[in-house]
């Protein structure tokens, strides 16, 4: 959710005494609405969808709206959605809400991928309970014509992500002799053992505790202190005893087994050249581990990682997408859809806030082909030719109203510098040793500060662990990025 300074729109007729945020508002979703789609089973399965997903996101959002205006605030609360973008909470359709959280990380992603000049980029966004992984490609996030909710189609786009149970709160267990990470989670409540809020069954974030990657003192800033104890004993009651090994010992399996998970969530879309952009909370602990096994070689820790898929969010717009079957595949009839569409484009801008010759329009004619093949989608303007016989037609508008974005630093050469670490931490490295190493404060680094593993860098916003045989370097954009030279 983002909040906007929209400009005035012109006056629109007797609408101007109706509160314009409240224009056509509509809680339900029309069968032609999706009339761009053929498969009637899918439109009306996204019908069916929406309508048990509205009551509830509108209860929420309306609340929320009501409590920022008890504050005064006066720009308008904005939704974000799976598509990318952003509307009013009167104009927003369920169903695009779906999922919306890892297309911000996408769309976090895509930035860097532009910032870093990198052609092929996956997100691993570690959260509490699952592993969300996406492809950003050649600065394209990768996305579904038509997109799935747990396996049921929808008639809406839905950029392509995969959610894998492996979480910094997912449950580490033995199963018939082996460990076994997750899909179980303890969630926030009652949370890693470490927490002291009840928790009796052990995760990766009281591993990372016992093995010393996280200090119990600087954890959030040194706002809230872990209970190593706690952790020692969950993790010996559940993993060490029942297999019969150390308490060290479980831990380096522990580990090595939450890195096996995690490389299975994103291995299948390695390529040469791969970038891995870990971020969430749990990511930067674990991304060196997982790539390494995965076979990538170049690891990417925005500053802000574990709040980065609520930065992806604000290079959104205010945007509108329609499509709409043609009656017929001919110029003519794409002429009458090209009408329709900018009148109910102009309408639900003038209920953004924007006027619609004042925002951009990306036209695009798509023709489903009889023999099965895949959709042709080509660029479109008044007056284009169809030239389709036979086959099944329909035209895509996309309308935008450009809200700021934040400008990222473009990844440049600087004068590289050895890092100056703060300290040292006492980190297990195997079930028999433990190592002093270096911990740097990333804030505390000038860009071009480069180092070895085994380190740890402790930003903002996340611990990384940066492993044996890797290497770092702050880059001019305050991003760690990490090397594997094993």
């Amino acid at each position: 959710m983002r909040d906007q300074g929209g400009g005035t729109p012109a006056p629109f007729g007797a609408a101007a005494q109706v509160p314009r945020h409240l224009l056509g508002s509509i809680p339900i979703i029309y069968s032609w609405d999706l009339a761009g789609d053929r498969d009637h089973p899918r439109r009306t399965w996204s019908c069916v969808i929406n309508s048990f997903l509205h009551p509830t996101m509108e209860r929420f959002l309306y609340g929320a709206e009501r409590r920022l205006k008890s504050y005064r605030v006066v720009n308008p609360l904005l939704v974000y959605r799976n598509d990318g973008a952003s509307s009013r909470v009167a104009k927003s359709v369920a169903l695009k809400t779906y999922s919306s959280g890892p297309r911000g990380g996408l769309e976090g992603t895509a930035a860097l991928a532009r910032t870093y000049g990198l052609d092929h980029i996956l997100m691993m966004d570690i959260g509490g309970t699952t592993t969300d992984v996406g492809v950003v490609r050649d600065g394209q996030i990768d996305a579904d014509e038509r997109g799935t909710i747990k396996g049921v189609p929808i008639s809406y786009p839905m950029s392509n992500v995969h959610s894998s149970g492996v979480g910094g709160s997912s449950v580490i267990s033995v199963k018939d002799g082996a460990i076994t990470v997750g899909p179980r989670s303890v969630g926030a409540a009652p949370g890693p053992a470490c927490f002291g809020f009840g928790g009796k069954e052990a995760t990766i974030t009281d591993v990372n505790l016992l093995l010393g990657v996280l200090d119990a003192d600087t954890y959030l800033d040194g706002t809230f202190t872990l209970d190593a104890e706690r952790s020692r004993q969950v993790i010996t009651a559940t993993i060490a005893q029942p297999l019969g090994i150390s308490l060290e010992e479980a831990l380096v399996r522990m580990e090595q087994a939450y890195f096996a998970a995690l490389a299975a969530a994103f291995a299948d879309l390695v390529e040469d050249g791969t970038t891995l952009a870990a971020f969430g909370g749990a990511g930067p602990m674990s991304a060196a581990g997982a790539a390494r096994l995965a076979g990538v070689h170049t690891v990417l820790i925005p500053r802000m990682a574990a709040v980065f898929s609520a930065f992806g969010i604000s290079f959104s717009d205010i945007g509108k997408t329609y499509e709409v079957g043609l009656p017929e595949p001919t110029a003519a009839a794409a002429e009458e859809v090209r009408a329709e569409l900018l009148a109910r484009a102009a309408r639900d801008m003038y209920q953004e806030g924007y006027v619609l010759a004042d925002c951009d329009q990306h036209w695009l004619l798509a023709v489903e082909h009889q023999d099965g093949s895949p959709v042709t989608i080509r660029p479109y303007a008044a007056g284009d030719p169809v030239d389709a016989p036979g086959e099944q037609a329909s035209l895509r508008l996309t309308v935008t109203a450009a809200l700021p974005h934040p400008e990222l630093i473009t990844d440049q050469d600087v004068v590289p510098t050895p890092a100056v670490p703060s300290g040292t931490r006492q980190v297990r490295s195997s079930a028999t040793q433990v190592d002093g190493i270096p911990v740097y404060v990333l804030d505390d680094q000038a860009p071009g500060a480069h180092g070895h593993g085994p380190a740890i860098v402790e930003g903002p916003f996340f611990t990384g662990r940066v492993l044996s045989g890797w290497d770092f370097r702050v880059t001019a954009s305050g991003d760690l990025l990490l090397t594997d030279n094993h």
